[in-house]
């Protein structure tokens, strides 16, 4: 386990590009991107957010953060997002704050970026979570940008994990074994989140991805799951990665705020949140991100890595992986 606490001064942005296994995506000879790039990547959401949340505050500086994430192509989430059995991208994101704001969307295929799609359903309508062609409906008629074609790279991992498939030559996709298969083929991990607190201690949180690599269509993960992949009230902010199904068991981003609500100290909420998920699903399982109002931030994984960092007056850090 893996854990950085660190108090600073807010405003304060933290993100993460997911927690997984990514040795394995760097061993992909058609992954085209290195460590570098995505420790730069971080480091442009970091001040992208971080300039969109001294001027507009938290709710927008996670938004602006997760769109540089969505737009990059490199992650999973937005343009880059995983593909399902039948070869299509199908995300979900979840935006929640303490002002009461929450909103978010699943299983939507039309949005370039699901995060702003998670803020309208929050914004301009009665509901808390839309899913499939409705969720695309509003999209469209807010005018939003479309999703491109994905990246080479996604499709041709597709491509190569279905001919694999074809020739039995991996795990059987039986949901009860699909842990093993990803963590075989490096598919857990890359979901994108963000967590703020503004001068006006308003905490936010936000999460975006495409998913488990060949899920079946319809799948939703605890991303859009409030509780599960995000969630904040007035003491602290968190958002989840990892393996969906334990994070939605576990409960795990709403169990580390009631932990700090409860005055237990953001480092260990962010540890017993861990040991929770590893007591549903294993090891290698989970990461997190949090902030507190008073300006704690944490980090905190089981797996090989998570891409992340945090940025606030007195500087930033990037952790690559």
């Amino acid at each position: 386990m893996h854990v950085i606490v660190e108090r600073v001064k807010p405003p304060v942005l933290v993100v993460h590009g997911g927690a997984g296994s990514w040795k394995r995506v760097f061993d992909d000879p058609d992954y085209p991107y290195t460590l570098s790039d995505i420790g730069k990547l971080i480091r442009l959401s970091l001040e992208e957010g971080y300039r969109e949340l001294k001027a507009n505050g938290a709710v927008r500086g996670v938004i602006s953060a997760v769109k540089v994430l969505e737009d990059s192509g490199m992650l999973n989430a937005g343009l880059g997002s995983a593909l399902n059995l039948l070869g299509e991208a199908e995300m979900d994101a979840g935006i929640m704050a303490s002002n009461g704001l929450i909103g978010a969307v699943g299983a939507v295929k039309y949005p370039r970026n699901p995060i702003e799609l998670a803020y309208i359903v929050a914004k301009e309508t009665d509901h808390i979570v839309l899913v499939g062609n409705g969720a695309d409906m509003l999209a469209k008629s807010h005018g939003l940008p479309e999703r491109t074609h994905p990246p080479d790279h996604v499709v041709k991992r597709y491509n190569r994990l279905m001919s694999e498939l074809r020739q039995g030559k991996t795990t059987t996709l039986r949901w009860k074994r699909i842990r093993e298969l990803a963590l075989r083929y490096g598919l857990l991990g890359d979901t994108v989140g963000a967590v703020a607190l503004d001068t006006n201690n308003t905490l936010a949180s936000a999460s975006s991805t495409g998913g488990i690599w060949l899920k079946h269509p319809g799948r939703l993960g605890d991303t859009p799951i409030p509780g599960a992949g995000f969630y904040a009230n007035n003491k602290a902010a968190a958002t989840a990665t990892g393996f969906g199904e334990v994070i939605v068991k576990s409960m795990a981003s709403k169990t580390l705020v009631d932990l700090v609500s409860q005055g237990l100290s953001l480092e260990e909420a962010c540890k017993k949140t861990i040991i929770k998920a590893e007591e549903i699903g294993g090891k290698r399982v989970i990461g997190i991100i949090a902030v507190t109002v008073e300006g704690e931030v944490c980090l905190a994984y089981d797996t090989e890595g998570m891409p992340s960092g945090y940025i606030h007056g007195g500087g930033i850090r990037v952790i690559e992986i």
